[in-house]
């Protein structure tokens, strides 16, 4: 067994020491493989008298257990490079006292890292109950950053890099350090097969003002690293809207300041780092999310492990193209759900695809049925139904792609909405020249993210909301339908869905769960635009026959929202109007109304006259008050200081 040296942080960390080392303990690895080591940033709630008891309880239990008093607290990178340091496995698990692990964690992982090549450095658990979002390669499993909650580093890799960043108090030294691995070469996997509970949110997108701060200031310190400087100028622009926040929080904008001349005091190493290691190392960052990555929409969906067996056939159909088929199947290897079987039905007059389907058989149940016809998509789609022999089914092309936690996704989704025949997840949608050769990347300006957070036979009236290989359906829905129309070469998965929102009810889940791909090129773009534009004239014919039962409610609720409520939308604009910037431009805006007519932006006595006003005025009211010149120009006075202060951090 593999050995791990375990690095924790503790700072007031006293409430969470049982459940972590408890979870520890019940661990299916051989725990004396376990090394354990607390540095503890100075508490002062009597974390390190409950570390001393807890090690008189588990000293015995782990290979050692190891408590590191610091002399203060110097920020989380600090503490972990000091724990890291007092050990000597061959693997380094820096992981947060809020957890609590997954008894198979450990065994998962081994498996994973005796899978990996000596250029994956970096895994990354998965935390329960929300997933981070941001994108993995759905076949390597390759990632662009991990986190530090959950992050195990080959040691003769971190050693290289020199560990944590200490210059960065806390938020963003796990991307830093991240990048700093990829910089030099190597690779970061996911591991989504190993879980950890992470008790970081008390309830779904919880923004916590410390975390603003944080990864505010560690944005400047990454940019400044790794970035040209155009990207470090840009710094101010990317996070005003979480400097607004920050400035709106007084006991904030001290720690603001101290950050900025910390970061000021280490500018010259930082950009050393970028000239000597960067620069000329070929490794591109991406700082156009804050999750420095694609995240996938459903960040905060909260999982829960299917506790019902609902079995689920995958229905692949594919056309001559062994080398794509072969990446699809890869990537269901890595379902976290293990209750599905495969049908990959291959269409054509001959046949490729069989020895590659035998490979995939030593980790799927996997079935393989060829046409050797010429039978088209649609009768392919058909044919493989025929043969499943679950209650639930799903369609997954030869060129698209599941991430690992697709179908646990749906089976849950099921096991809460047992009544619905239609069941549909989020996806994403990716542009690539040829998905085959689509290497890891983190392609923000290439990938969308196609979520709802419900669905109505109304959405379907209207357009194609899911892609094909995001729906999971009921078999028996599916032949009462008719199955797909073989006359359609296109938009026969929408056909489809028509008919069945007309029979039963939808369930559905924002997260996205699958990855599917549209030609890059223009020219295959733009036939591919024709073919369905072609095609969509077809569909609406048949839409004559497609009826469904539709509330009053339903049609309203296309044309009005509860957030544009006149109630909600008059306390938006007694907020505007008993603001500062309101005090001051009221006044400016009466002189321009008076000397400079082109100027009028709800000038005057009538300002005061909210109540009575229809919520479409109150809107109005809003918008063009907070879009006149006069507002634009005090507000701007008013932050110009901010600005300055912030102008050359």
């Amino acid at each position: 067994m593999l050995n791990f040296d375990l690095c924790f942080v503790t700072y007031h960390s006293r409430r969470w020491l049982p459940g972590c080392l408890a979870a520890l303990a019940n661990a299916e690895y051989d725990l004396r493989c376990l090394h354990l080591y607390f540095a503890d940033n100075a508490s002062a709630d009597g974390t390190l008298q409950q570390l001393r008891q807890l090690k008189e309880s588990y000293g015995d239990t782990f290979g050692s257990f190891t408590i590191l008093p610091q002399k203060q607290n110097g920020g989380f990178g600090a503490a972990c490079n000091a724990a890291s340091r007092a050990g000597a496995s061959p693997f380094v698990f820096f992981y947060n006292v809020d957890t609590e692990i997954f008894p198979d964690a450990f065994m998962q992982l081994e498996k994973m890292i005796e899978q990996s090549d000596d250029s994956f450095a970096g895994f990354e658990l998965r935390q329960f109950p929300f997933e981070h979002p941001k994108y993995y390669d759905p076949v390597t499993l390759e990632t662009g950053w991990c986190s530090g909650a959950c992050m195990v580093v080959r040691r003769d890799v971190l050693e290289k890099t020199g560990g944590f960043d200490e210059t960065i108090f806390m938020y963003c030294e796990d991307v830093d350090l991240s990048w700093h691995i990829r910089a030099l070469g190597y690779k970061l996997r996911y591991v989504p097969a190993a879980c950890t509970w992470h008790h970081t949110y008390t309830q779904p997108d919880e923004r916590k003002p410390m975390q603003l701060l944080g990864v505010a200031l560690g944005d400047l310190v990454l940019r400044q690293k790794y970035g040209s400087k155009k990207q470090v100028a840009q710094w101010e622009k990317a996070v005003r809207a979480t400097l607004e926040k920050i400035d709106s929080e007084v006991s904030l904008k001290q720690s603001l300041e101290d950050g900025l001349r910390r970061i000021k005091r280490n500018r010259r190493d930082y950009r050393n780092f970028y000239k000597s290691q960067i620069q000329n190392s070929g490794f591109a960052p991406c700082f156009a999310d804050e999750n420095y990555s694609f995240a996938r929409s459903g960040g905060f969906y909260e999982s829960h492990p299917c506790g019902a067996v609902i079995p689920i056939t995958v229905i692949v159909r594919t056309y001559r193209r062994p080398e794509v088929l072969r990446l699809t199947l890869e990537s269901l290897r890595w379902q976290t759900y293990p209750h599905f079987k495969v049908i990959v039905v291959e269409d054509g007059v001959q046949p490729v695809s069989q020895p590659v389907v035998q490979r995939a058989s030593e980790w799927l149940d996997i079935a393989y049925l060829a046409a050797n016809a010429q039978w088209g998509r649609c009768r392919a789609c058909n044919e493989g139904v025929a043969l499943a022999q679950t209650d639930y089914i799903c369609f997954l092309d030869d060129d698209d792609r599941f991430f690992a936690d697709h179908l646990e996704t749906m089976a849950d989704l099921i096991e809460q909405n047992p009544a619905c025949g239609m069941l549909c997840a989020g996806s994403v949608r990716s542009y690539h020249t040829r998905a085959a050769d689509a290497a890891f990347s983190d392609p923000l300006p290439s990938m969308q993210n196609l979520s709802r957070e419900k669905l109505t036979a109304l959405d379907f009236f209207k357009e194609n909301p899911v892609p094909i290989q995001a729906v999971v359906f009921r078999r028996d829905v599916y032949r009462q339908c008719g199955g797909i129309d073989t006359a359609l070469n296109a938009l026969e998965d929408w056909d489809l869905w028509l008919r069945m929102v007309c029979r039963v009810s939808i369930a559905v889940t924002p997260k996205a769960t699958s990855v599917f791909y549209v030609p890059d090129d223009p020219q295959q773009f733009a036939k591919r635009h024709l073919e369905i534009c072609r095609y969509r004239e077809i569909v609406y014919q048949k839409m004559e026959h497609y009826q469904a039962p539709v509330s009053a409610q339903q049609v309203f609720g296309e044309f009005w929202r509860p957030e544009h409520h006149e109630a909600d939308i008059l306390k938006k604009a007694i907020a505007l109007q008993s603001s500062n910037t309101w005090r001051f431009s009221h006044r400016l805006r009466a002189i321009a109304h008076r000397w400079i007519r082109c100027l009028q932006h709800f000038a005057g006595p009538e300002d005061a006259m909210l109540p009575g006003r229809s919520a479409v005025e109150l809107t109005m009211y809003c918008e063009r008050l907070q879009g006149s010149f006069c507002w634009r120009l005090i507000h701007s006075l008013g932050t110009l200081p901010q600005r300055l202060k912030n102008r050359k951090p």
